[in-house]
């Protein structure tokens, strides 16, 4: 009986993923269609970024945005921190006003979907506007890309770097001393202690910002057990899952959030982004 049971649990599941690769496979296509033609009609058109900014606008900020010599030494080479200045224009220096929740996470993590779920979007959304592009896209691996959660909360996904550099100086390029909080999202292929996952919480734990980590794709790990007849509760998987990052990271249970994109109204998705409403603006004192 308990054959048959995981054998139509595994055919349940099977397909659900058959059902939903087509609308995976259709909304990244579409995505990668919007993103050239809009391309090209930069390339036909210009950027209307590059018009000239009103003086008012102007006046109000302190950095430009930075050449791509100017960021890609940061990415690619040590440099050390008290030479690199803030030239993100995403930065929070820009946006003193707002609450900026700063996002960081390996390529493919599953950072842009949990950005995309938090404000209500999901993959399948791609190519409209608002909406993070999920992937590695090299074009956007520069500088920080900003998503609104609401009026005053901005989620920042920060810059991927693709190879290892001075933490310090990626750091204060991105203008981490001004974020009031910092979500780590943990690839669910890689090991927790990946060292820019390590170097970047270190960071904020040395600016006093408050963090929390996400482990996204609860989904996959359930349909694994299935398909392996492991019998686990979703609580026990949770915890599974949260202990080796309480323990590599040293973040407390209590802010870390085991969820998944695709199901946003289970298990710790609704917490975290209960909890993500009532980040507060950091004062200056508040700093350590």
């Amino acid at each position: 009986m308990n054959t048959l049971s995981n054998a139509l649990s595994f055919v349940s599941s099977s397909f659900v993923e058959l059902i939903r690769l087509p609308f995976r496979t259709i909304g990244w296509f579409f995505g990668r269609i919007v993103a050239a033609v809009s391309l090209v009609k930069k390339k036909i058109l210009g950027d209307p970024q590059s018009a000239p900014v009103p003086e008012q606008t102007l006046a109000q900020r302190t950095i430009s945005s930075p050449s791509t010599d100017e960021a890609s030494s940061v990415f690619s080479a040590p440099v050390r921190a008290q030479e690199t200045p803030v030239t993100d224009p995403g930065s929070p220096v820009n946006f003193p006003g707002h609450i900026n929740i700063a996002v960081f996470g390996e390529c493919v993590s599953g950072k842009s979907s949990i950005i995309n779920a938090l404000r209500g979007y999901d993959d399948n959304d791609q190519g409209e506007e608002g909406v993070a592009p999920v992937g590695c896209i090299p074009t956007r691996e520069i500088n920080t890309d900003r998503y609104q959660l609401n009026q005053s909360r901005y989620l920042c996904e920060l810059p991927h770097m693709r190879v290892i550099c001075d933490m310090a100086a990626y750091a204060r390029r991105a203008g981490l001393d001004h974020y009031d909080a910092l979500v780590v999202v943990v690839s669910a292929s890689e090991r927790v202690s990946s060292p820019r996952i390590v170097q970047i919480v270190e960071q904020a734990k040395e600016r006093g910002i408050p963090i929390f980590v996400v482990r996204p794709k609860l989904d996959q790990v359930i349909n694994s057990c299935e398909q392996m007849a492991v019998t686990r509760t979703v609580p026990e998987l949770c915890k599974s899952l949260k202990e080796p990052i309480e323990k590599e990271l040293g973040v407390q249970s209590e802010n870390i959030f085991i969820c998944s994109a695709w199901e946003p109204g289970k298990f710790d998705f609704p917490a975290l982004k209960n909890v993500l409403q009532q980040v507060k603006k950091l004062s200056a004192e508040g700093r350590s």
